[in-house]
């Protein structure tokens, strides 16, 4: 579970291990965007990757997170991976420890750590369908869950088939903001979409 030397710059480089291509710019930024505001000493926060593949993307955000919070200054945020049973074969777990991993049978379902009153945020990284994005936004507005944040990262070709998606639930208290990868260190073929309250 070692991490691979990565080097990490400005400009964004791809690894075999990420679909997603990486630099230090986007991952600055993806932290910022899923630190929680208003954080309270001692509070714990769950960041949730639903799709997590090898756990690369989430173990590198894991540690910028942590590299972000001085010794006794909690809260605490984590990041934990959701594995789709259908897709291990594929893409096994590498870089999280089992501890911070669960699983759910397809992409059709929902998982039920999404009930924790811990998790913040979602991250769906180069996701292989809408129905798991879909499934866990409307899981998210029909029990009315305080989840402030999810994440779309892709390919921005794929973005018009996961924007409908969030596009029913513009108006329950969230934004959604789409960018281009060349805009927050990602490769410029790629796209990250933040609905946030």
């Amino acid at each position: 579970m070692e991490l691979p030397t990565l080097n990490l710059s400005e400009t964004p480089i791809r690894h075999e291990d990420s679909p997603l291509s990486l630099s230090a710019k986007f991952l600055d930024g993806l932290a910022d965007i899923m630190a929680p505001t208003n954080c309270r000493h001692g509070d714990h926060y769950l960041v949730l990757s639903i799709g997590s593949r090898s756990g690369l993307v989430e173990r590198l955000l894991a540690d910028t997170l942590k590299a972000r919070t001085p010794p006794g200054n909690e809260p605490r945020i984590t990041v934990e991976g959701v594995q789709v049973e259908t897709e291990l074969a594929n893409a096994p777990n590498k870089y999280l420890p089992e501890a911070a991993l669960s699983k759910i049978p397809s992409a059709s379902d929902v998982t039920p750590r999404l009930q924790d009153p811990d998790v913040s945020a979602l991250m769906f990284v180069y996701p292989h369908h809408p129905d798991i994005v879909s499934q866990h936004i409307k899981g998210i507005v029909e029990a009315g869950l305080n989840i402030g944040t999810v994440v779309w990262l892709g390919p921005s070709d794929d973005w018009v088939n996961y924007e409908p998606c969030f596009a029913g639930y513009y108006g329950w208290k969230h934004v959604l903001e789409v960018y281009p990868g060349e805009k927050v260190g990602l490769d410029k073929s790629e796209t990250l979409a933040v609905w946030q309250k």
